[in-house]
């Protein structure tokens, strides 16, 4: 199942590239199942690189609340739609999109490993990754003393 809809892509990348990239039968429209195909590879990849972290459900749930999330399988979604065209490859092999993709992936890869929080994450569920390891307390002052002040200069 695909994270995003047609509407969603083709608001990212234009639909023209859409149709550039993904018009098998000549007629300058995209075709929904070439479209349909990319999009499902696209969230498959997404929910690989966050299964680790999230559910599939939790998955799911952040994408349909979290621009940001959509916004990265849009990304990964342009890089695999350029590639079905090896005429239009740059010579050392790489898409208009491939930055695109790297940049998604990074994100999505800092999100799995909870450096970065998804927007949507307080509402859908927590990164389990996460493992309590956010102190939300409020900082201690503390006196640590010192061989020539058993008093402590005080800091936090």
């Amino acid at each position: 199942m695909a994270l995003i809809t047609q509407a969603e892509f083709e608001r990212r990348v234009g639909p023209r590239s859409v149709a550039t990239y993904l018009d098998d039968d000549g007629d300058g429209v995209a075709d929904a199942d070439r479209v349909t195909e990319v999009l499902e590879e696209a969230s498959a990849i997404v929910v690989g690189i966050l299964l680790g972290s999230f559910s599939t459900a939790q998955v799911t749930n952040l994408a349909a609340n979290d621009y940001a999330l959509r916004g990265a399988v849009s990304d990964v979604a342009a890089d695999l739609m350029a590639r079905r065209r090896p005429e239009l490859l740059s010579a050392d092999g790489t898409t208009p999109y491939t930055s695109w993709r790297k940049s998604a992936e990074a994100v999505l890869e800092r999100i799995a490993r909870a450096e970065r929080r998804a927007g949507a994450e307080a509402t859908q569920g927590t990164n389990k990754n996460l493992r309590g390891r956010v102190n939300i307390d409020p900082p201690q002052f503390t006196f640590a003393a010192s061989k020539g002040n058993s008093q402590g200069p005080g800091g936090y």
